[in-house]
């Protein structure tokens, strides 16, 4: 089944070529350490073990509104990105793997890139829930353009209106 976000796109980052492309399979296991290597900034504070990343995967490809995109370089995966929806879109995971790329401007032009591909495929709106004590985040956020719109519980609730 082809999902409705499924899509490839590339963007030139300092020079460099990066491909931004639905996950597969094996690309799950550098997502998960991604993940555990950073609970401190997401909701779910258990790390996950192989078989839960697996079985995440297989639940998530059955699903036709939800899409995980990794990015790649030269020398391999450096980020991901999960949307939730069709046109209104839940950001639930957007992690920068590489550390070397911290603080370079990599994860605004990666997310530029995504953003683009989505509008132009018809999605209107971004939002997500980050958690409060993540200010670095919530900081990155609002100076990529998103807006504040509530709070629930120790989240901040953000929304980006996308142009096609």
């Amino acid at each position: 089944m082809r999902k409705s976000l499924d899509f490839t796109t590339t963007f030139e980052f300092k020079d460099t070529a990066y491909q931004v492309r639905t996950a597969a399979t094996g690309d799950m296991e550098t997502l998960r350490r991604w993940k555990n290597a950073n609970t401190a900034y997401f909701h779910h504070k258990e790390q996950i073990t192989h078989e839960q990343q697996q079985a995440w995967f297989a639940s998530l490809q059955k699903k036709s509104d939800e899409q995980m995109f990794v990015c790649e370089g030269p020398l391999g995966l450096v980020a991901c990105v999960g949307f939730r929806g069709t046109a209104r879109l839940e950001l639930f995971n957007l992690i920068c793997g590489d550390d070397s790329l911290y603080g370079t401007g990599f994860n605004s032009a990666f997310f530029s890139a995504v953003r683009e591909k989505l509008a132009a495929r018809g999605a209107t709106t971004i939002f997500l829930e980050v958690l409060k004590t993540n200010t670095r985040a919530v900081a990155w956020y609002l100076k990529q353009g998103f807006q504040r719109v509530g709070e629930k519980g120790d989240a901040e609730l953000l929304e980006l209106a996308l142009k096609a």
